[in-house]
């Protein structure tokens, strides 16, 4: 009797360990107007809203897939986002880019979207920018404060780098003549422009910088095997073109 006793509790503090193995926080940042709380407290993403909305709703559905609980995504700034996800256990960050100075620091599931990056201008204020070396001698470009973005300018020998906590924020800076460029992907350019309730053609692209994708990071103490059950989820989802009807609800739709 007593060694039943014994392995019962044994098999539930195992059990237990399993569970909250897989019961993650997640976190996403600059979601900015793109969400909607629903009648479980939980935020969802608004339809036609963008790659925002869409990595929320592509994320809820993975969750449901891998059987996990449905809880609160967190919302916070991103470099913010980063630093908890590098440091706390049990903790899941979207969207990121895969970078070799991240690589190792956290687990990564997807790619959740791919991305064209291009330095942005103002029409009435165009700069001709050609190369790398060109878009170094402009005034200033506003770049998402802890994005892959501030890394790859700086990397290249940039300086004239203005931070800004919001992609929203560079564009408003953008129209007003306060800086020169900025920086964000293709598949988020038109919903920020919405979002600014800037005038269709007011802003263009000048230049690619690079391409990207933007994935799930999970924090190093998930065990490989749950991480594998997210990449499975992420698998099935494209493999049974719900994926392609989240893009179309989400981002084609803008």
């Amino acid at each position: 009797m007593l060694f039943r006793v014994i392995i019962s509790a044994m098999m539930l503090f195992l059990f237990s360990g399993v569970v909250c193995a897989t019961d993650i926080r997640f976190i996403t940042h600059n979601v900015e107007d793109k969400f909607y709380i629903d009648h479980t407290g939980n935020i969802r993403g608004k339809a036609n809203s963008g790659r925002r909305a869409f990595q929320i709703e592509l994320i809820r559905e993975m969750m449901a897939i891998v059987g996990h609980p449905s809880k609160k995504i967190e919302i916070f700034p991103f470099k913010r986002g980063l630093k908890t996800v590098l440091d706390s256990p049990n903790t899941a960050f979207f969207n990121i880019i895969r970078t070799p100075q991240r690589e190792n620091k956290v687990k990564w599931v997807g790619p959740l979207l791919s991305n064209k990056i291009f330095l942005y201008e103002a029409s009435n204020r165009p700069k001709g920018i050609k190369s790398l070396e060109q878009a170094k001698k402009v005034n200033l470009i506003c770049v998402l404060n802890g994005s892959n973005y501030v890394q790859y300018l700086m990397g290249n020998g940039f300086t004239n780098i203005h931070l800004s906590n919001s992609h929203e924020s560079c564009f408003r800076m953008l129209i007003n003549g306060r800086v020169s460029l900025t920086v964000i992907a293709d598949s988020g350019f038109l919903e920020v422009l919405r979002s600014t309730n800037t005038q269709t053609g007011a802003i263009q692209p000048s230049f690619e910088l690079l391409k990207n994708k933007s994935y799930l990071a999970m924090s190093k103490d998930i065990t490989n095997s749950v991480i594998q059950q997210w990449q499975g989820a992420l698998e099935q989802l494209k493999q049974t073109g719900r994926y392609d009807l989240l893009i179309q609800q989400y981002l084609h739709s803008e």
